[in-house]
């Protein structure tokens, strides 16, 4: 018999206050704020965030693109996926809205690199879209959705913009 405990998000915000307390003398109170906004009560996120910040004086794009890489542990296709997704702050999914993600997943100037039909894409992102939701890196809200925490998301981004040609 196994018991399992279970840990939201919002309970993992007191961490992130504590977190940031022990550096307060050091960083001044707009970034501490913005570290702990952008690291959407993340311990983690925001252990990531200060340690950037440490480097470049930036708060927001993650220093470690290995640690990124492992945080998502996602193969190229779905890496393909997460890159066209972080370009919209929110995308439906569901219901009257799953035209949003239909559109942006088989439109080849925002999702290049998948091949296949417009099906198995689609069936891939919810393969995607279950596992993430689990790890409360995708965030839904009715028929939306949206990547968090923003540094994820900005440096997902980052990396589609730096693929970009004049074409898409």
């Amino acid at each position: 018999n196994i018991n399992y405990i279970t840990i939201s998000i919002t309970e993992l915000k007191s961490i992130v206050d504590q977190i940031l307390d022990n550096v307060k003398d050091i960083i001044d109170e707009y970034n501490l704020q913005l570290i702990k906004d952008f690291s959407s009560g993340l311990p983690f996120m925001a252990v990531l965030l200060l340690e950037s910040f440490k480097v470049s004086n930036l708060v927001g794009p993650l220093q470690n693109k290995h640690i990124l890489e492992k945080l998502l542990s996602a193969n190229n296709e779905e890496k393909e996926i997460l890159k066209s997704c972080s370009l919209f702050n929110e995308i439906g999914y569901e219901n009257s809205k799953k035209s949003q993600i239909q559109f942006i997943l088989t439109n080849k100037n925002i999702t290049p690199g998948i091949n296949g039909s417009d099906s198995y894409i689609l069936a891939l992102f919810f393969k995607l879209f279950t596992r993430y939701k689990k790890r409360e890196i995708f965030e839904s809200y009715g028929d939306l959705f949206t990547i968090r925490p923003k540094p994820i998301s900005i440096n997902l981004a980052y990396d589609w913009l730096e693929e970009c040609d004049s074409s898409r």
